[in-house]
């Protein structure tokens, strides 16, 4: 069990991902079908444990994995548009992230690749590895 609650960070990273205009559509998880009518969706969840750096709680460390989904064009990768949301992503994370009550500044970005998600997206998934300010505990 761990220490420390995601859902707070999930919740912060899928908020600024919407103020980054990524996209309109930004879950922690994805949802089991998807409107045949949305262009493109994010998915922004944790990925693996809350690691804290002191032993105050003040400061920690996570991994974020984000999944830009977009539409297929005439059954082809809409490449254009899956870089363009890359680039809203890392322009956000090249600043960082100032929350009410979370504040995140990434240190690395990793490209994992593209896929075919086989529902007529394709799909681009980054990891960021990320320090977080004021882990939020679990209950």
């Amino acid at each position: 069990m761990s220490l420390y609650d995601q859902t707070p960070i999930e919740t912060a990273i899928c908020d600024a991902i919407r103020s980054a205009n990524v996209s309109k559509n930004v879950w922690a998880n994805r949802p089991r079908s998807t409107q045949a009518d949305l262009a493109d969706f994010v998915v922004a969840r944790v990925s693996g444990p809350i690691r804290a750096l002191t032993g105050k709680d003040t400061l920690g460390e996570c991994t974020i994995s984000i999944a830009l989904f977009s539409r297929n064009v005439s059954n082809m990768k809409n490449s254009k548009k899956l870089s363009v949301m890359e680039g809203k992503v890392d322009a956000l994370l090249s600043v960082g992230y100032l929350g009410d009550s979370l504040t995140f500044k990434p240190f690395s970005l990793r490209v994992l690749g593209d896929s075919d998600d086989g529902n007529g997206y394709h799909f681009r998934l980054l990891n960021i590895q990320t320090y977080i300010k004021n882990l939020p505990k679990t209950d």
